[in-house]
């Protein structure tokens, strides 16, 4: 299906992979002969991204380097990173690379409007639902910081 949509982006619209379009809408735009290359590139460079930013995400949340490391090897040997390189048409890539962005904004301290820019990226490429379950931890993170600043922040993810 998703083939289809990078092929045809203005056509696609059938439920339920009509509203997942960032993908094929960026391999799309990648402007390749064929979008099965496009897939295939945007899946390695967002794994390779997300790669990157899980090991500076347990970094900050107080790993060493070699145990940053180790699940950094962990992520890669599980068998979902096996069929992303088996299928690259899978949005899961993308989605797991703009998960691990908004984890590292709402780690960092990034302004609401960072975590609702990401927040609207992810629910594009994938389902909104896993923006909504990072509400709470928004709330925890920035509550010591000023209930103003976290009902913003909470508030930017839901909407």
């Amino acid at each position: 299906m998703y083939v289809v949509m990078a092929e045809r982006p203005a056509v696609f619209t059938v439920a339920p992979w009509g509203h997942r379009i960032l993908v094929p809408a960026v391999v799309h735009a990648m402007g390749l002969r064929t979008v099965v290359r496009g897939f295939r590139l945007l899946s390695f460079a967002s794994i390779v991204a997300a790669g990157g930013l899980l090991f500076l995400f347990l970094r900050r949340r107080g790993a060493t380097d070699g145990a940053a490391l180790l699940g950094l090897v962990l992520f890669g040997l599980t068998p979902p990173m096996a069929r992303v390189v088996e299928t690259p048409f899978f949005l899961e890539p993308a989605g797991i690379l703009l998960v691990l962005s908004l984890l590292l904004a709402i780690e960092w301290g990034a302004g609401w409007a960072t975590l609702a820019l990401l927040a609207a990226l992810l629910s594009l490429a994938k389902d909104g639902v896993i923006v909504l379950t990072l509400v709470p931890a928004v709330l925890v993170a920035r509550w010591s910081g000023g209930r103003r600043d976290a009902l913003l922040s909470a508030l930017a993810l839901v909407l």
